[in-house]
């Protein structure tokens, strides 16, 4: 369960509430104002930040940029590429049907960017939602689940 202040209010919810008003959501539309919503409003403080939530069974990742960003991805064919480096491990979603590449860097030092990939390493996929910040909040635009090839999973290191 996460923390958050803002603005002087004491803010908490879960990552399983999260994931659960993620599925819920229809597609193109906000997320509930006063959960999720509210979360991703006071979490994300730049365009082009993953979020990782974990309800103890998977990792899901929150891609959330502004509309335009978000309207020039598209995850719908995407494959993975893992680009293991000294601090850190990179995955790049390489768009489809030439849209722009998602890029996502998991830092060594960070145990939450740790548990996440030896997560994707088991499971062997990404599950990941592109959130786009609209005016009145958060709007689910797209969902993916992104299998790994093996040659990618080898890659990833601890």
């Amino acid at each position: 369960m996460e923390n958050l202040e803002m603005f002087g209010s004491n803010f908490k919810i879960d990552d399983k509430v999260l994931i659960k008003e993620l599925i819920e959501c229809p597609m193109g539309e906000l997320l509930p104002e006063e959960s999720s919503g509210k979360y991703f409003s006071q979490k994300v403080e730049f365009e082009g930040q993953f979020e990782l939530l974990n309800d103890e069974e998977k990792f899901v990742i929150c891609y959330c940029d502004n509309e335009l960003a978000i309207s020039e991805l598209d995850i719908s064919d995407s494959k993975i590429v893992v680009i293991p480096d000294q601090d850190r491990t990179v995955l790049k979603v390489l768009g489809s049907n030439n849209s722009e590449d998602l890029t996502m860097i998991f830092k060594s030092n960070d145990r939450l960017n740790q548990d996440a990939l030896k997560n994707i390493k088991k499971t062997n996929k990404v599950e990941i939602y592109l959130l786009a910040l609209v005016f009145g909040g958060f709007a689910k635009e797209a969902y993916k689940v992104i299998e790994l090839s093996e040659v990618e999973l080898e890659k990833i290191e601890f």
